[in-house]
């Protein structure tokens, strides 16, 4: 198999898990990085803001957290993506998601 052709089934994957995680109202980490086509690079810088969060130990605005995940991943995620990434995140980083407000 080429490379084209395995990028060109990866994306068929990607897009029916999407549809599938919606149509059945799941939103998990995993959803998120597929649905929003994030690297494992943007992966880590995620988690490591969550973990900056729970470390710090102070509530932070969601419009702050919004401001820190598209500065860090040098995006520009809407207000409602941002609202999704912090649901996606809730078993993930309880404790970071219970922080944002």
């Amino acid at each position: 198999m080429t490379s084209e052709e395995l990028e060109y089934k990866l994306y068929h994957i990607s897009n029916l898990l999407v549809d599938l995680c919606e149509e059945h109202s799941i939103c998990t980490r995993d959803y998120f990085l597929i649905k929003y086509n994030l690297t494992s690079q943007e992966s880590s810088i995620i988690d490591n803001i969550f973990k900056h969060i729970v470390d710090n130990g102070k509530a932070v605005k969601l419009n702050d957290f919004r401001k820190m995940v598209n500065s860090s991943l040098n995006a520009e995620f809407s207000k409602k993506a941002i609202e999704e990434l912090i649901i996606a995140y809730r078993d993930y980083f309880p404790k970071a998601v219970n922080q944002i407000v």
